[in-house]
């Protein structure tokens, strides 16, 4: 394997943790993932996650995602926010991860994957299998952190109106606490409101790689302005 499919297949790694811990302990997870014990005679990396919270419900967390994945879209799957599993399946940031992890497996002479935990469980990746963990179109995030106006919320899952002086975009808040408290009702909004927050930006491009569309996702508010 080349150093540069290493480097890609570590620093991957540790974004999809870092989202799964995210999800589930919220943005101070305190989450790094580490390489403890390389095996000697075989390109196996053994990754370690060293955490404040309980990593093996992050572990278990991957490897339950990576198995929906592999098993493809339900439709009779019922969708809920409190539900991790859930919400990692809708992060763009795990799928650009998850695509970045298993992109050896598209060199020659990669065949397969494991993924496996302290706990046993163990999942094993084909390169046949890589397809259905790959979106297709190619994802690349940037994230900064901004104050956005609140043109018109969305109270139901789907997306905001927010601008940014006279630039206007369309994104999800996926910051569970915000929704958490939003669903409690001890955040109110009006139009003009704003939002401390750190936005995610997609470049969403084609096989060609030419730019097809711009994506944001609101994936953390720090702080809710009343107008």
């Amino acid at each position: 394997m080349a150093v540069e499919d290493v480097v890609t297949v570590m620093q991957a790694a540790s974004k999809l943790a870092k989202r799964a811990a995210s999800t589930i302990h919220g943005r101070d997870h305190g989450l790094e993932v580490r390489v403890f014990a390389p095996q000697r005679g075989s390109l196996e990396l053994v990754l370690e996650f060293v955490a404040p919270v309980a990593t093996s419900l992050i572990a278990g967390l991957l490897v339950e995602y990576v198995k929906r994945k592999l098993a493809g879209p339900r439709g009779d799957r019922e969708e809920r926010d409190d539900d991790p599993i859930e919400r990692l399946l809708r992060s763009k940031l795990a799928d650009r991860a998850l695509a970045e992890l298993t992109s050896p497996l598209g060199r020659e002479g990669i065949l397969s994957m494991r993924l496996t935990t302290r706990g046993g469980d163990t999942l094993e990746i084909t390169r046949e299998e890589r397809p259905q963990l790959d979106r297709g179109d190619r994802i690349w995030e940037e994230e900064t952190e901004t104050t956005l106006r609140v043109v018109s919320p969305s109270f139901v899952r789907g997306k905001w109106r927010l601008a940014e002086g006279r630039n206007e975009i369309s994104a999800p808040i996926t910051d569970r606490a915000f929704n958490e408290r939003i669903q409690a009702g001890t955040e109110t909004f009006a139009k003009g409101d704003h939002l401390e927050c750190r936005v995610a930006k997609y470049v969403v491009t084609n096989t060609r790689g030419e730019m097809v569309r711009l994506e944001y996702e609101v994936v953390h508010v720090y702080r809710h302005i009343p107008r």
